[in-house]
Protein backbone atom coordinates (compact mmCIF):
# COMPACT_ATOMS: atom_id res chain seq x y z
CA UNK A 1 0.00 0.00 0.00
CA UNK A 2 2.87 2.36 0.76
CA UNK A 3 4.38 1.74 -2.66
CA UNK A 4 1.06 2.50 -4.38
CA UNK A 5 0.71 5.72 -2.38
CA UNK A 6 4.26 6.72 -3.29
CA UNK A 7 3.66 6.04 -6.99
CA UNK A 8 0.42 8.07 -6.92
CA UNK A 9 2.18 10.92 -5.14
CA UNK A 10 5.03 10.87 -7.67
CA UNK A 11 2.57 10.87 -10.59
CA UNK A 12 0.65 13.83 -9.15
CA UNK A 13 3.89 15.73 -8.54
CA UNK A 14 5.03 14.98 -12.08
CA UNK A 15 1.72 16.26 -13.49
CA UNK A 16 2.03 19.39 -11.38
CA UNK A 17 5.59 20.08 -12.56
CA UNK A 18 4.61 19.41 -16.19
CA UNK A 19 1.75 21.92 -15.90
CA UNK A 20 4.05 24.61 -14.47
CA UNK A 21 6.72 24.23 -17.17
CA UNK A 22 5.79 25.98 -20.43
CA UNK A 23 7.59 23.32 -22.48
CA UNK A 24 5.71 20.54 -20.68
CA UNK A 25 2.40 22.31 -21.20
CA UNK A 26 3.15 22.71 -24.91
CA UNK A 27 4.21 19.06 -25.29
CA UNK A 28 1.05 17.86 -23.56
CA UNK A 29 -1.03 19.50 -26.29
CA UNK A 30 0.24 16.79 -28.65
CA UNK A 31 -2.27 13.91 -28.71
CA UNK A 32 -0.88 10.81 -26.96
CA UNK A 33 1.70 12.72 -24.89
CA UNK A 34 1.02 12.90 -21.17
CA UNK A 35 2.89 14.30 -18.21
CA UNK A 36 5.33 11.40 -17.92
CA UNK A 37 6.31 11.41 -21.59
CA UNK A 38 6.52 15.21 -21.67
CA UNK A 39 8.84 15.25 -18.67
CA UNK A 40 10.99 12.51 -20.24
CA UNK A 41 11.26 14.53 -23.47
CA UNK A 42 12.24 17.65 -21.55
CA UNK A 43 14.80 15.72 -19.50
CA UNK A 44 16.40 14.12 -22.57
CA UNK A 45 16.11 16.81 -25.24
CA UNK A 46 15.65 20.00 -23.22
CA UNK A 47 14.83 22.96 -25.40
CA UNK A 48 16.24 21.32 -28.55
CA UNK A 49 19.08 23.79 -29.07
CA UNK A 50 21.85 21.14 -28.93
CA UNK A 51 20.57 19.77 -32.25
CA UNK A 52 21.23 21.45 -35.59
CA UNK A 53 18.08 20.05 -37.19
CA UNK A 54 15.14 17.70 -36.63
CA UNK A 55 17.04 14.71 -37.99
CA UNK A 56 19.64 15.02 -35.22
CA UNK A 57 16.84 15.16 -32.64
CA UNK A 58 15.24 12.06 -34.16
CA UNK A 59 18.63 10.31 -34.17
CA UNK A 60 18.90 11.05 -30.44
CA UNK A 61 15.76 8.94 -30.01
CA UNK A 62 16.86 6.28 -32.51
CA UNK A 63 14.08 7.12 -34.96
CA UNK A 64 16.18 7.70 -38.07
CA UNK A 65 16.69 5.08 -40.76
CA UNK A 66 20.05 3.38 -41.09
CA UNK A 67 22.01 4.85 -43.95
CA UNK A 68 23.80 2.45 -46.26
CA UNK A 69 25.89 3.90 -49.03
CA UNK A 70 28.06 2.39 -51.68
CA UNK A 71 29.05 3.16 -55.27
CA UNK A 72 27.67 6.68 -54.99
CA UNK A 73 24.22 5.50 -53.95
CA UNK A 74 22.66 6.07 -50.58
CA UNK A 75 19.84 3.81 -49.44
CA UNK A 76 17.91 4.05 -46.22
CA UNK A 77 17.16 0.96 -44.16
CA UNK A 78 15.00 0.31 -41.07
CA UNK A 79 15.18 2.61 -38.03
CA UNK A 80 18.35 2.13 -36.04
CA UNK A 81 16.85 1.98 -32.51
CA UNK A 82 20.19 3.24 -31.18
CA UNK A 83 18.81 6.14 -29.13
CA UNK A 84 16.94 6.52 -25.86
CA UNK A 85 14.91 3.31 -25.52
CA UNK A 86 12.70 4.54 -22.66
CA UNK A 87 11.64 7.69 -24.46
CA UNK A 88 11.05 5.88 -27.75
CA UNK A 89 8.95 3.27 -25.93
CA UNK A 90 6.94 6.00 -24.15
CA UNK A 91 6.18 7.66 -27.49
CA UNK A 92 5.08 4.36 -29.02
CA UNK A 93 2.81 3.54 -26.05
CA UNK A 94 1.26 7.01 -26.27
CA UNK A 95 0.59 6.67 -29.99
CA UNK A 96 -0.86 3.17 -29.61
CA UNK A 97 -3.21 4.39 -26.87
CA UNK A 98 -4.26 7.25 -29.13
CA UNK A 99 -5.03 4.90 -32.01
CA UNK A 100 -7.10 2.59 -29.79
Amino acid sequence: MDLHRQVRWDEERLKHVAKEDARGHLLRTIPGIGAVTASAIIARIGDGHPFRNGREGAACLGLTPASKSGRGKETLGPITKMGDQYLRQSLVVGMISLVR
